[in-house]
């Protein structure tokens, strides 16, 4: 993934609603320290810095525990990227001073817990809430967009390619698993704890358009100025505890909720009607403008062809002609958004979409694409 890419997801993420804002506003809580140290882990983890890493996850244990979980994600990713048998052995040794710590500050803790109830409880019982609580379904899910916002998103208009990342990436599908189940059990704080899945989000959706190295699509500016604006980060922010929970999908009520839902809905129509005004034109007759450049070339050989009429020869020429210029028109899949050009991928790489046929008329050569 090229530099600017990288850029752009550490903009989103610094825009987002619980992000970097959260982390200012509110220096007393652990949260915005434990989300510091959640991007540590995962960087220490792509990296291969087990240092790094154990150094992070023994400070997560004083102020997140629940990002233990991750321990199973560097193990997965040391496992893939590994080679030979040891790798299986060095991922399991290395996840072991984490839980060592762990237990350590259990039986001597630095901080005494004002509840020693312990978290399997509170589990249980945010779990059954959310199963059977078909309101509380639709709040979670409410808080998830307010959340991630465009990520969210857009993440969805594409998921087939988020589905492939995942695949070929699986221990990202073990970090997506495990943040949606905390997020159900860990308490009512949903919109907090779906933040957490926007490092995954940014890498998944940046891979799709940002796989060869050159300048970004002109859409991922516009896609930024909507969520910065849709996250009020250009928006003061108050420190009392009333404005904080008024943030939450999960904590606002009446005219409060209301207000996150509809904005909410609004995103995602704008979202939508940006993907839909982002699509390349289809043409009846060649399906694209790249497939126009393949019909330009075929249109060229037909000319060059023995046994061709004058007619068929100035027709292919002349269609030839158009085709070069449908292809250069600035309108092709390269120079448009992302969901375009990986729709357009899957388009040219299946066999089952184009077909060649050479029953089309009985001239030059017969040669047409046809599209499925």
């Amino acid at each position: 993934m090229p530099a600017i890419a990288a850029l752009l997801g550490v903009a989103f993420f610094d825009v987002l609603k619980f992000g970097l804002k959260f982390v200012v506003y509110y220096p007393v809580l652990t949260d915005g320290l434990g989300m510091l140290l959640l991007l540590a882990i995962i960087w220490a983890t792509l990296e291969k810095r087990p240092f790094l890493y154990l150094l992070a996850m023994a400070a997560a244990v004083y102020t997140r525990e629940n990002l233990l979980a991750l321990t199973v994600f560097n193990a997965l990713h040391s496992i893939r990227t590994g080679h030979g048998a040891r790798r299986f052995l060095t991922a399991a040794v290395l996840q072991l001073p984490p839980f060592a710590v762990y237990l350590l500050n259990r039986r001597h803790p630095v901080f005494l817990p004002l509840y020693d109830t312990g978290p399997w409880p509170m589990l249980a019982a945010w779990g059954r809430r959310f199963l059977l609580d078909p309101g509380w379904q639709e709040v979670s899910l409410l808080a998830y967009c307010n959340s991630l916002g465009l990520l969210l998103i857009l993440a969805l208009l594409c998921w087939r390619g988020v589905v492939r990342f995942l695949g070929k990436y699986y221990e990202w599908a073990y970090y997506v698993v495990v943040n949606v189940l905390l997020s159900i059990v860990g308490g009512s704080d949903v919109d907090r704890y779906a933040v957490w899945l926007a490092p995954v989000a940014i890498f998944a959706v940046l891979s799709l358009d940002f796989s060869r190295p050159g300048p970004p699509p002109r859409v991922w500016l516009y896609w930024f100025i909507v969520q910065a604006a849709a996250m009020e980060f250009f928006l003061p922010w108050f420190p009392d505890e009333a404005f904080y929970l008024s943030r939450f999908a999960a904590h606002a009520t009446g005219p409060t909720l209301a207000y996150v839902t509809v904005f909410s809905w609004a995103l995602i129509a704008t979202a939508v009607a940006m993907q839909l005004g982002d699509q390349p034109p289809l043409d009846p007759a060649v399906g694209s403008a790249t497939s126009a450049e393949c019909w330009s070339q075929m249109c060229l050989a037909a000319v060059r062809s023995p046994g061709v009429s004058s007619d068929e020869r100035k027709y292919a020429q002349n269609s030839s002609n158009a085709c070069r210029s449908a292809s250069n028109s600035g309108l092709t899949p390269i120079n448009r958004g992302f969901c375009a050009r990986f729709k357009f991928r899957q388009l040219a790489s299946s066999p089952s979409r184009t077909r060649i046929s050479t029953s089309y008329g009985p001239g030059w050569a017969g040669v047409a694409i046809q599209m499925a």
